[in-house]
């Protein structure tokens, strides 16, 4: 499917472009510079080592006036104009249904379903999270713990701070355009505790993180 949607999307801009060039209008330059230029020198200057999705998206906004302006075109000058918008229009829709689907159904994570989870099966007085990335976690743990932990002591253990008896509960996380498959079934930590996936949290595709939580359970 990607090798499809490269070749569709390189198709839209040329078929863009030549017609600003031949219309000779002044925004030429704005949508090669906005498409095109800024997001590779901004992965240059910023010494980027991993690329999103999310880095295009002001892009792909002026890549669809690019392909509005197309269809208008064909609407206005052709015979078959409006079959032909129509049926882009329609397969646009169809191909976009699933993910917005998704989104409706996962939102951007599950993050306060999974820390209600966590305070309805702790079984220890406190708390304790760890995880596999001590900034995404941290960020949306503090942003959501006053709204769901409420009062309940709660700690959250840097990775290489773990206590020897472990946290009680592990989080491990994907991104969202992988599929939400566990990367574990179980794992034990450097201090030999053991954990057990509990649930998995999906996101929609490009939006949140895949959240996978795992409680420690006696050896």
């Amino acid at each position: 499917m990607r090798p499809v949607t490269s070749v569709v999307t390189i198709a839209v801009f040329v078929g863009g472009m030549l017609l600003l060039w031949r219309e000779r209008s002044n925004t030429t330059i704005l949508f090669l510079g906005v498409i095109v230029v800024m997001p590779v020198a901004l992965a240059i200057i910023s010494r980027m080592q991993w690329i999103y999705a999310r880095h295009f998206i002001i892009g792909v906004a002026f890549l669809l006036l690019l392909l509005s302006f197309q269809l208008g075109k064909v609407w206005n000058n052709t015979r078959w104009g409006k079959t032909l918008s129509i049926a882009g229009l329609l397969v646009y829709c169809a191909a976009n249904g699933p993910p917005m689907a998704a989104l409706f159904n996962n939102g951007y994570g599950h993050y306060r379903e999974a820390m209600r989870y966590i305070i309805e099966h702790t079984h220890k007085p406190d708390i304790t999270i760890g995880s596999d990335h001590d900034f995404r976690f941290p960020t949306v743990l503090n942003f959501y713990a006053r709204e769901i932990f409420g009062d309940k002591p709660a700690k959250y253990y840097l990775r290489d701070a773990w206590p020897p008896e472990g946290p009680e509960w592990a989080l491990l996380h994907k991104e969202s355009f992988d599929d939400p498959i566990p990367p574990l079934a179980s794992f034990v930590d450097g201090a030999g505790n053991h954990y057990d996936l509990e649930k998995t949290f999906p996101a929609a595709p490009l939006s949140g993180l895949h959240w996978f939580l795992y409680q420690q359970h006696p050896n």
